[in-house]
């Protein structure tokens, strides 16, 4: 499938083998919207452009101590925060974030930061994911900790990379097999010793968070 906006400016695809199993999971049901999404810069340019469709794999504890997970979609209309930032090549910048809220509820949604070298800049990647939730009860039956916060995360991360420059702009694509990052909260002041954690598993991914031509 074509999506307009990629084509209009001129992204380059480049596509790479991207399944990550986790523990041997598959993934069943119908496949999550694909959601498209832009980030402008102070001049009301596009510099950042994502596709994607992604699920959210959620373990929590419930109230007799046992554990449960929690699967959801993220909408394929999300907003995109005014959090999310796009980099200055100019000024050296060299990093890119998206930051997504779905629509019933702002404390919840997805933080995705790319990076890419500073001088050369020849090369970018996903360098940190972030889940963010809250246990809101009609989303978490029986939680022990309802509408308790939680951002579960991976960071250090060199995934998605992608050689790409001012002359050369391309942009990461995944559209077959599953790309699953196993994300976790270390420390929870209430709960010592629980550590909640989440599956993000995108089902397709096209981006170019960096050189968008205007």
């Amino acid at each position: 499938m074509t999506y307009p906006h990629i084509v209009a400016v001129g992204l380059v695809v480049l596509c790479l083998c991207c399944s990550i199993p986790v523990g041997g999971e598959e993934m069943a049901g119908t496949p999550p919207e694909v959601g498209h999404y832009a980030v402008k810069n102070k001049h009301g340019e596009t510099c950042f452009l994502a596709d994607l469709a992604a699920t959210f794999r959620i373990r929590y504890v419930k109230t007799d101590n046992t554990t449960a997970a929690a699967e959801y979609a993220l909408p394929g209309n999300c907003s995109v925060a005014y959090e999310s930032t796009c980099p200055n090549r100019l000024d050296g910048e060299n990093q890119a974030v998206l930051l997504l809220h779905v629509p019933w509820d702002w404390d919840f949604g997805l933080y995705l930061r790319f990076s890419r070298e500073k001088l050369v800049m020849e090369h970018f990647w996903l360098a940190e994911a972030v889940v963010y939730y809250r246990q809101d009860p009609s989303l978490f039956p029986d939680a022990k900790f309802p509408n308790h916060f939680f951002s579960p995360f991976l960071n250090n991360l060199r995934e998605m990379e992608t050689r790409s420059g001012f002359f050369r702009r391309r942009s990461f694509l995944c559209e077959s097999g599953l790309t699953v990052f196993n994300l976790t909260f270390p420390y929870f002041d209430e709960a010592p010793g629980v550590h909640p954690n989440a599956d993000l598993i995108f089902d397709y991914i096209h981006v170019q968070p960096f050189d968008v031509r205007y």
